[in-house]
């Protein structure tokens, strides 16, 4: 009888073991599957914002707009992860249920914890995974696409000033050229605007010749022959008034930072966001001597921000698993509206708790905790009433 058992025992750790590994091999499959899609269509929407306009404008080459694609990925998986495992949990366990394996399994004395260890094994990979590129490649990839950028407009700076097209993406301005011949600007105008969007100042040049100033990372614009006038600045679009002053000139020299036409295709370098984690506990330990306290905060916002991210694709799993057994459907149309509701939920609540920065005493740093806390409290809910049913 003990030897009988034995192999009962025996067999029955074995048929765990190869239904652990079915579930496993599915899941992996499907969440895979699920964050690759997540992962293009955010980098989709990025491309067609920025890239592919660079593209579009012909400011960049075609290879040179699949480089900068390549380069931003890293920075969209933080992103794309916790979607892309509720989704993959959805599918996986919507389909043992929807064929009511989960039913046979546990009426065979395999409980729902030995069914979802699998699923949660990959959890917990991928948040370290997650981890590692929060804190470490997604800030590189940022810095490496506005470095590629920069190399871009070093090489011919002429790209971003279009015949016959008004250019804004200088914040404050508007240029416009009528023809390019021989790297130079003919009819070329430029206006500059108040924080209204109202024109306070008009240059017209007969030529104009933009360059690219090195040491001082600016672009150097040359308007030669040419008028300027001022507009009244309290009713900059009176003409009748006033006498409009007029400035004729044979030479005015103009400085277009390029932090301001970088910041049309992507942040600033020293944002907290495009931090690694040692420059971010760097500045931390700055902020901390230098007694700055609502700074310290904000590091600390970041680097928490970067963890719950993290720790979203456990909160996903633990709330997917039980939610897709109760839906007992295995329709991808209804996971992926499930998942896609319970993703913008939380990252709606992270952001709304992120606005809270700038007010300290309110420790936004702690409380962007809450959401992930809820998530998991309600996931272990679920789970351990879906393991005794």
């Amino acid at each position: 009888m003990i030897f009988l058992a034995g192999r009962n025992a025996t067999f029955f750790l074995k048929m765990v073991r190869l239904i652990q590994a079915y579930i496993f091999k599915e899941g992996f499959f499907h969440i895979l599957l699920s964050v690759t899609v997540f992962v293009f269509i955010l980098l989709s929407g990025n491309a067609i914002r920025d890239v592919l306009e660079l593209a579009a404008d012909g400011k960049v080459s075609l290879l040179r707009s699949l480089k900068f694609l390549c380069i931003l990925t890293p920075s969209l998986i933080s992103y794309a992860l916790p979607l892309g495992i509720l989704t993959g949990t959805l599918l996986t366990i919507g389909k043992l249920s929807s064929n009511n394996e989960i039913l046979v399994l546990k009426s065979a004395g395999i409980s729902l914890f030995q069914i979802a260890s699998p699923l949660l094994l990959i959890a917990i990979g991928f948040t370290i995974f997650s981890l590692f590129i929060n804190f470490e490649y997604a800030p590189k990839s940022i810095a490496a696409y506005r470095r590629s950028l920069k190399e871009m407009i070093r090489e011919d700076p002429m790209k971003f000033i279009r015949p016959r097209t008004f250019v804004r993406e200088f914040p404050g301005y508007i240029l416009f050229a009528d023809r390019n011949e021989q790297s130079l600007l003919r009819d070329f105008y430029i206006w500059e605007l108040d924080w209204q969007g109202c024109v306070t100042v008009v240059a017209h040049a007969e030529t104009a010749e933009i360059s690219y100033d090195t040491e001082h990372d600016l672009l150097f614009l040359s308007l030669r022959h040419g008028t300027a006038e001022k507009r009244p600045h309290d009713t900059p679009e009176n003409f009748t008034e006033q006498s409009i002053p007029m400035l004729f000139y044979e030479r005015m020299d103009l400085q277009l930072p390029l932090g301001d036409l970088l910041a049309r295709y992507g942040s600033s370098a020293q944002r907290l966001k495009y931090m690694t984690l040692y420059e971010l506990l760097r500045a931390r330990r700055l902020a901390i001597q230098q007694k700055n306290f609502p700074h310290q905060i904000s590091i600390q916002l970041q680097i928490q921000r970067h963890c719950v991210m993290a720790f979203a694709i456990l909160s996903m799993v633990l709330l997917g698993i039980p939610l897709a057994m109760k839906s007992h459907r295995s329709e991808t149309f209804i996971h992926l509206t499930l998942a896609i509701a319970l993703s913008m939920a939380f990252y709606f609540s992270v952001i709304a708790l992120s606005w809270l920065e700038d007010s300290p005493r309110w420790r936004a740093d702690i409380l962007i905790w809450c959401p992930n806390i809820l998530l998991q409290m309600l996931g272990i809910f679920l789970f351990k009433r879906a393991a005794k049913h």
